[in-house]
C-alpha cells in the first residue's frame, strides 16, 4: 500500500512540475499557430479563387467565323465547382474560427492561476493521501474530484494539441500541402486560359468581313480552339474540385473532429477516475 501511495505521489508531483514547466504548453502553442497560419492561407486561396471564377462565371465569348455564331458562356461550365468553392470558404472559415477557439483555451491553460490551482490541489490530494483516516473531515470534501478538475484544465488542450500536430505529421501534413500547392498553381493556369479567351474573341471580333470572309476556315478553326480551351477549363475545373474536397476532408478532420474526438476520450477518462 505505501508503495502505491509512494508511486502516486511521485506522478502526481510529476505532473505538476511538467504543468510548470511548460514545455508541453510551448509544443502546442507551435502547432496551433502553424496550422492556424495554414488555414488563414488557404482561406485566402479559396476566396481568391471564388472571386476569380465568379467573375469568369459571367463572362460570354461570341466568335462568329464568317457569320457563323458560337457562343460560350463560361457559367455553365463554372457554376457546380464555383459553389464547391465557396462552399469550402464557410468550411475554412469554421476550421479557423475553431482554430482561434483552441489557441484561448490553450492561452487560459497557460495562466498562471490555473497552474496555481493544480500545485494546491496536488497538495491537497497528497496531504490527504498520507494523513490517517481521523484527520480526514480537517480536509476539504471531494480532493480527489478536485485534483482531476485541476488536471484537466492544465493538460487537456496542450495534449489535443500535441496528439492532434503527430497525427498531423504522420498523416495529413504531405497530403495537404499538395492540395494547396495545386489549388495555387490551377489558379493562376486557370486565368491565363481566361485571358487567353477573351484575347483570341476581341482579336476575331476585330477583323473585317473580307477578312472573315478569306479566313473561313481559318475562322471555323477558332471556334474550334476555343471549344479546346472550354475542354481545358472543364478539365482543370476537375482537378480543383478533387483537390477542394481532400482540403475539406483535411480542415474538418484536423481543426474540428480530431480535436473533438480527443476532448470526447479525456472526458470519458476523467469520469472513470470520478466512478
Amino acid at each position: 500500500m505505501s508503495l502505491k501511495k509512494t508511486g502516486l505521489t511521485i506522478l502526481i508531483l510529476g505532473l505538476t512540475a511538467l504543468a510548470y514547466e511548460g514545455t508541453l504548453n510551448e509544443q502546442a502553442s507551435v502547432y496551433i499557430d502553424q496550422i492556424f497560419k495554414q488555414a488563414l492561407a488557404t482561406f485566402a486561396v479559396a476566396r481568391t479563387l471564388n472571386g476569380l471564377i465568379s467573375v469568369a462565371q459571367g463572362t460570354k465569348l461570341a466568335v462568329e467565323p464568317a457569320g457563323v455564331g458560337v457562343n460560350f458562356a463560361l457559367g455553365e461550365v463554372l457554376d457546380p465547382i464555383n459553389d464547391l468553392i465557396e462552399s469550402f470558404s464557410w468550411v475554412m472559415l469554421a476550421s479557423t474560427t475553431s482554430l482561434g477557439i483552441q489557441k484561448l483555451l490553450l492561452e487560459i491553460t497557460g495562466w498562471k492561476g490555473v497552474r496555481v490551482f493544480l500545485l494546491i490541489s496536488a497538495l491537497l490530494f497528497i496531504t490527504h493521501l498520507w494523513l490517517p483516516k481521523k484527520f480526514y473531515g480537517y480536509l476539504p470534501f471531494g480532493v480527489s474530484q478536485l485534483l482531476l478538475v485541476a488536471l484537466f484544465l492544465n493538460f487537456t488542450m496542450p495534449l489535443i494539441a500535441v496528439l492532434s500536430d503527430q497525427v498531423f505529421e504522420k498523416f495529413i501534413q504531405e497530403k495537404q500541402q499538395t492540395s494547396i500547392d495545386v489549388l495555387v498553381k490551377e489558379g493562376e493556369e486557370f486565368k491565363q486560359i481566361k485571358q487567353s479567351l477573351s484575347a483570341d474573341e476581341n482579336a476575331i471580333k476585330e477583323k473585317t468581313w473580307r477578312g472573315k470572309f478569306s479566313t473561313l476556315m481559318g475562322g471555323m478553326w477558332d471556334s474550334l480552339n476555343f471549344e479546346t480551351e472550354i475542354e481545358k477549363l472543364k478539365i482543370k475545373s476537375e482537378k480543383i474540385a478533387e483537390h477542394v474536397i481532400a482540403l475539406i476532408t483535411v480542415f474538418v478532420l484536423q481543426t474540428i473532429l480530431l480535436p473533438l474526438a480527443l476532448f470526447w476520450l479525456f472526458l470519458r477518462f476523467i469520469g472513470k477516475f470520478k466512478r
